[in-house]
């Protein structure tokens, strides 16, 4: 894993009961249509997903810091479903929770939800690119080639996997759809990979009520391990939607039009461990609660610019959750190719994240190679200067674009 602090991260939010009525966000905050059927669907299974892969990769690890794209990784993984038969797709469709879909299904469902995420709000630059690669010469079916151009906009290209040249062409991609901020997901073609499918997000929204510069100041973060941290925060007066009860305190920040939402969640109590909060008491029911029971006032708001870089291998995680066929020489991947003898040989996932006084700016790319097998007043306080986790999201269809947990900010 690779990650890197620029600044630290803080968050420390003092709720004024004393100002009168709650402040609207600005600009649109309803989608502007009714989610198709399979968009809920989607949807759903997008939620499902990411708690828990995110519990997968959070709890119990050595890592202090985890920052993914869970519709990065559904996404490339749902064009790999289309390639899978039998067991193996069973079993990948039931870790992606894509239960009692059919794949038309499936596919018109990520085909919607793209295209509704990257037109909804015009304040906001919302892109997800999707990406076919394969070795020269090698046959792939008609289906599973229109599917992932049909419904994923995905683009394809031959390359001889032998030349070096063509890891550089398949990285241009990856640094041309996020925008230079993630410029490698490939160091090497291995011998008998034959395919990769690349998903690509990148999300660069302003915040709604951005921080003035100046008043940036220096405060502390504490870990886990009792260490203090000098940050450099920002801070600010806003209009704010939170939820607290004797587990958890949680705020919402606005993007653009207020569609999409930085949540920032953490326990209660200081001496809470971070890990045992997430096991405990993250969930969708959890989260379902807190935004619908949340309270909306003036606020104080502390939150420290941050840069940080994660990279992390899924084979394990996806595994553990489900799938291991699709990983192993049973697997059966002949809707790929009929002659068989495919399967998954890695799983990649690299995110890059950036919060200022403007906004934040974060970008995903995921990608399946297939090989051959082988401080404030009285008031109620919200002080996220402690462990604590963050999704970034749009709000009204409840899709999880992000997700992670910061506990160590100089990691």
């Amino acid at each position: 894993m690779i990650m890197k602090f620029s600044k630290l991260l803080l968050l420390t939010i003092s709720i004024f009961v004393a100002c009168s009525g709650s402040v609207s966000d600005s600009g649109s905050t309803e989608l502007p249509r009714e989610l198709s059927k399979s968009e809920k669907a989607i949807v759903q299974a997008d939620r499902s997903f990411s708690i828990k892969m995110f519990k997968e990769l959070a709890i119990g690890s050595d890592e202090e810091n985890v920052f993914i794209s869970p519709l990065s990784i559904s996404m490339a993984l749902g064009m790999t479903l289309n390639g899978a038969n039998g067991q193996t797709f069973d079993e990948m469709q039931s870790t992606l929770e894509l239960h009692d879909l059919s794949l038309p299904e499936i596919n018109e469902g990520y085909s919607s939800l793209k295209e509704l995420l990257t037109d909804l709000d015009p304040k906001v630059q919302m892109e997800i690119g999707n990406s076919i690669w394969s070795s020269q010469g090698f046959q792939i079916e008609e289906d599973f080639s229109s599917n992932l151009t049909n419904y994923f906009d995905a683009e394809s290209s031959e390359l001889d996997f032998n030349d070096p040249e063509s890891v550089n062409v398949i990285n241009n991609w990856v640094q041309k759809k996020t925008h230079g901020k993630i410029n490698e997901i490939i160091e090497s073609i291995p011998s008998g990979m034959i395919m990769y499918l690349i998903n690509a997000v990148y999300f660069k929204g302003d915040w709604v009520y951005e921080f003035d510069p100046e008043k940036t100041t220096e405060r502390n973060f504490y870990k886990e391990d009792g260490q203090v941290k000098k940050v450099d925060m920002m801070t600010q007066k806003l209009p704010a939607k939170f939820y607290s009860d004797d587990n958890t305190q949680m705020i919402d920040l606005p993007y653009g039009n207020g569609l999409f939402t930085m949540s920032l969640i953490k326990p209660t109590e200081g001496s809470t461990p971070i890990d045992s909060f997430i096991d405990t008491h993250l969930s969708l029911d959890n989260l379902e609660k807190w935004y619908s029971k949340n309270e909306k006032d003036t606020v104080d708001v502390f939150l420290p610019k941050l840069e940080l870089t994660y990279e992390k291998s899924l084979n394990n995680p996806l595994k553990n959750m489900g799938m291991p066929i699709a990983f192993t020489n049973q697997a059966d991947f002949s809707n790929i190719n009929r002659n068989g003898g495919l399967a998954i040989s890695q799983v990649k996932h690299k995110t890059y994240l950036k919060l200022d006084e403007e906004g934040t700016e974060a970008a995903a790319v995921t990608s399946v190679g297939i090989g051959t097998t082988s401080v404030g007043p009285s008031n109620p306080v919200f002080n996220f200067n402690r462990s604590y986790v963050m999704i970034l999201r749009e709000k009204e269809s409840g899709a999880i674009l992000f997700i992670g947990k910061v506990g160590n900010p100089e990691s």
